[in-house]
């Protein structure tokens, strides 16, 4: 099984809300933050990460800009990649994709600054992944969908 497998796998569990295993099969879990993230309106959102042993859980902080100015939150994704990247996004002018999109999640509308996903019992030390938050809103005046993106975040296993 390749690193993308089970990248989809692990993330795709996440979103099923499979329980966490009893035992946990990695030791540790790091997280890195690297390039920045961008914003139509506010201040760019941050994604950072924690790890915890104990219930074999790893909890994503994945930041977003309160609603104003008639701009309301419509939808949020994760994406998840096996390599990273610096792709401009012609859709929103100043943003660069920083994690390769070999896998896209849509959250929805979530308005919460954490995501607790719990670690399958067969996931792998050494394992290295790339994350990339993105957050988009609409707005009422002018009737547009505007995106905002999150730094990208490189993760690994022990």
């Amino acid at each position: 099984m390749n690193a993308k497998t089970l990248v989809a796998a692990l993330v795709l569990g996440a979103a099923l809300s499979l329980t966490a295993p009893a035992q946990c099969s990695i030791a540790g879990m790091g997280f890195t933050p690297y390039g920045t993230g961008c914003s139509f309106l506010f201040s760019a959102p941050a994604l950072g990460g924690t790890f915890d042993p104990a219930s074999c859980t790893a909890t994503l902080n994945f930041g977003f800009s309160p609603s104003c100015c008639n701009t309301f939150l419509a939808s949020r994704y994760l994406i998840v990649g096996n390599s990273a990247t610096q792709t401009t996004i012609p859709i929103s002018p100043g943003c660069t994709l920083l994690a390769a999109p070999d896998l896209i999640l849509e959250l929805g509308p979530v308005f919460s600054d954490q995501i607790a996903i719990p670690i399958p019992s067969w996931m792998p030390p050494g394992l290295t992944f790339y994350l990339q938050g993105a957050n988009l809103y609409f707005t009422t005046i002018g009737f547009s969908y505007d995106l905002e993106t999150t730094n990208g975040l490189l993760v690994t296993t022990s």
